[in-house]
């Protein structure tokens, strides 16, 4: 669960850490080639079953995790196409060095090896700048890599059926949906946010039926990155429920037996309180058990002032506050049911002379073409709260990691023991998980017609 927080304080904090590690090189893409391949020969290939047709995708994906040694909790997935992006360290050919995540560098030349022609859509990187922006787009999403491995561009899909290339393949050899990744006739990487505007979400469903051919990434995955409750039963099994916390779906209707009804249900103490779609940890609580009912209170029971009218005339600010501590975001949340989880703790971190509970983020691909599944996790790093399990502070600033964008900020390493056992877990589960999103997606291809 990574908090969008900006803080001068924890800046602080954490420069002379930044600076003690200031003589960490940034890769660039040919220096990386070499422990790329060895990245690559890392990718656990699994079969799926004979006779049954799956369609060719790809899912570029990060997962929050609470992680103990021998043990995981998974808070969320995410794409991490439209991750917010920051330095990081990371242990890669067994020499530490800083890449910026969500690691777009790696990204780009896991494609490459498809040898097909890429599109990425969105806003321009070269000629966008926000001066509020530490990072901008275009070293965010490493513009110069993707242009050096021959990648095009297109600012929106009415733009990229007008590009010549694009009409070339689209017209080449029609397949008809391939059965296979090398039989696409491209690969698309959206970075347009559509999924809050109905309207422009069904421009794009409208274009992936009329160009079967070509792959757009996370098809499978993005009900569940979009959706915490998604997940969550995607996860319901015997074999993998176990990755979860503790978690339960509620409506949104106060009752002054509720918050005793969560924590019998929880079997816990202290409990953490999720959006069931919300992004960037907003609108996401830790509460104590003393707590727990005035705080349902205030967010289940809306403020009459707050108007109701159509998400695409919301600004954006008042449905993503930035700030964790405001109750701004349940004013605006239109879902029907929230979830309530566990509060689980990472093993310790000690950073500037303070223990912290951090959140671990893995990024990693998940491919399927057609008869095999491929999982490649492509790193991970350390994200630390703003405030140290000793502090006097709220649970909520003791828990909930945050995803800086101050300059000289760098996501903090995963010691080397701790990394391979977390590959070591995810690689014996994320087969299972992608499985049952093929499976989902498949079915549901079906009942379509």
């Amino acid at each position: 669960m990574l908090v969008l927080l900006s803080k001068l304080g924890i800046v602080l904090l954490l420069a002379s850490f930044c600076q003690a590690h200031a003589d960490i090189p940034f890769h660039k893409l040919s220096d990386l080639s070499p422990a790329f391949e060895a990245l690559l020969n890392e990718t656990v290939v699994t079969p799926l079953p004979p006779g049954i047709k799956y369609n060719p995708e790809i899912s570029y994906l990060f997962a929050d995790i609470k992680y103990r040694p021998g043990a995981l909790k998974i808070c969320e997935f995410g794409e991490a196409r439209n991750a917010a992006g920051n330095k990081s360290e990371v242990i890669f050919g067994n020499v530490p060095i800083q890449i910026n995540s969500p690691y777009w560098l790696l990204f780009w030349n896991y494609l490459a090896q498809f040898k097909l022609p890429v599109w990425y859509v969105g806003i321009n990187p070269v000629t966008h700048y926000n001066e509020n922006h530490v990072m901008q787009i275009h070293e965010k999403v490493e513009w110069s890599a993707f242009t050096r491995m021959g990648g095009y561009f297109a600012e929106e899909l009415s733009d990229l059926e007008q590009d010549h290339m694009f009409k070339y393949y689209a017209q080449s050899n029609p397949t008809m949906n391939p059965g296979s990744l090398g039989k696409c006739k491209g690969i698309i990487v959206y970075r347009h946010r559509d999924d809050r505007y109905p309207a422009r979400a069904a421009l794009v469903e409208s274009f992936k039926q009329d160009n079967p051919d070509f792959l757009f990434l996370d098809e499978a995955s993005a009900p569940y990155a979009a959706s915490k409750q998604a997940l969550a039963e995607l996860l319901n099994t015997k074999k993998l429920r176990q990755l979860k916390p503790h978690w339960r779906i509620y409506k949104k209707q106060y009752t002054e037996t509720l918050a005793s009804q969560i924590l019998y249900d929880l079997g816990t103490q202290n409990v953490v309180i999720k959006p069931v779609n919300s992004g960037r940890s907003n609108g996401v609580m830790m509460v104590q058990k003393e707590r727990l009912d005035s705080v349902l209170k205030k967010i289940l029971i809306k403020d009459p002032l707050m108007t109701d009218q159509p998400l695409e005339n919301i600004n954006t600010s008042n449905i993503r506050p930035k700030n964790p501590k405001t109750f701004g975001y349940w004013q605006r949340d239109r879902n029907d049911v929230f979830m309530v989880e566990s509060l689980e703790e990472s093993k310790p971190l000690f950073v500037c002379n303070k223990w912290y509970d951090p959140t671990m983020r893995i990024i990693f691909v998940l491919a399927c073409d057609g008869k095999k599944m491929h999982t490649t996790i492509l790193g991970g790093y350390w994200e630390i709260p703003i405030a140290g399990l000793s502090d006097d502070a709220k649970l909520t600033e003791k828990h909930c990691s945050i995803a800086m964008h101050e300059p000289g900020y760098v996501g903090l390493r995963i010691e080397k023991n701790d990394l391979l056992d977390i590959k070591k877990i995810l690689n014996r589960f994320l087969p299972k998980i992608y499985k049952r999103m093929l499976d989902t997606a498949r079915d549901k291809a079906l009942r379509a017609g």
